[in-house]
């Protein structure tokens, strides 16, 4: 049984990500190579995958994920990652 999915979360970390901008200071409060972008970030996802039925009500299952991170233009730049795919092998017990 094919399935399909649509994700998102939220980051927050204590220093500005992802890193871009200058080396140079350009401005005293709010300087570093980190400095145009934002300590927010979000994490659009989209996957794919499946369900192998072994028994009834038993599975093997498949499936990747594609994870994004963005800050949604929070910051004055905007450069997102591409971050991973992500691949996953379970068994699943159905009720």
């Amino acid at each position: 049984m094919p399935w399909v999915q649509g994700a998102g979360g939220l980051i927050w970390t204590n220093h500005k990500y992802p890193p871009y901008g200058s080396a140079t200071v350009i401005n005293l409060a709010n300087a570093g190579p980190n400095s145009e972008t934002s300590v927010w970030n979000f994490t659009p996802q989209a996957g794919v995958g499946m369900h192998y039925f072994v028994k009834p009500r038993r599975s093997i299952d498949f499936g990747a994920n594609a994870v994004h991170i963005s800050n949604a233009s929070m910051g004055d730049r905007n450069p997102g990652v591409n971050v991973t795919l992500q691949f996953n092998v379970g068994y699943t017990w159905w009720k």
